[in-house]
């Protein structure tokens, strides 16, 4: 009889040796294979909010353009400024800015952002050009790794406690 357990605790232990790790890597292939389609998606979706955002806006400008009123057309970029993935905004006709959010800065000084340009509808050689960042994904993104490192000790442990039932199971306990 205690033969009999050694040899199941050892037929386990080898059992353990080969799951564990084929599963553990399936998991985490399989997660990551999410987090990466779940990442493009935050991506476009903000993208697509800074756009809608930055479209409003300009139809907002190219009113305001037509009457030459700078401080309202600042007034309007500001409104981008509000979005928190948003650095900066400009109004440039040719690579003249004649509207600015933040007034009187812009976007002097800020690289490393995206860049989003759209024309002012009614004004061809108009262009409101919009510099965003994508530092919210990437707290986003942390969040899930640490869900995802959680799941997967949580999936490993409790494959590892059916198991043990399943061999107490099979050997008849």
């Amino acid at each position: 009889m205690m033969r009999e357990r050694i040899s199941t605790r050892k037929l386990f232990g080898k059992f353990l040796l080969v799951q564990m790790p084929v599963f553990a890597l399936a998991s985490i292939l399989g997660l990551m294979l999410l987090a990466s389609v779940f990442a493009r998606d935050e991506q476009n979706q903000l993208t697509a909010r800074v756009g809608n955002l930055a479209a409003r806006v300009g139809s907002l400008v190219s009113r305001q353009t037509a009457q030459a009123d700078v401080s309202q057309m600042e007034t309007y970029l500001g409104l981008l400024m509000a979005d928190t993935a948003v650095r900066c905004a400009e109004v440039k006709v040719a690579r003249r800015v004649i509207a600015a959010a933040p007034r009187k800065i812009g976007c002097k000084g800020q690289a490393g952002y995206q860049d989003l340009r759209l024309p002012v509808p009614g004004q061809p050689d108009q262009m409101l050009t919009i510099k965003f960042t994508d530092a919210e994904l990437a707290l986003i993104n942390a969040e899930k790794s640490r869900f995802t490192y959680a799941a997967v000790i949580l999936s490993l442990l409790v494959a590892t406690i059916a198991s043990w039932f399943a061999f107490g199971i099979i050997n008849g306990k």
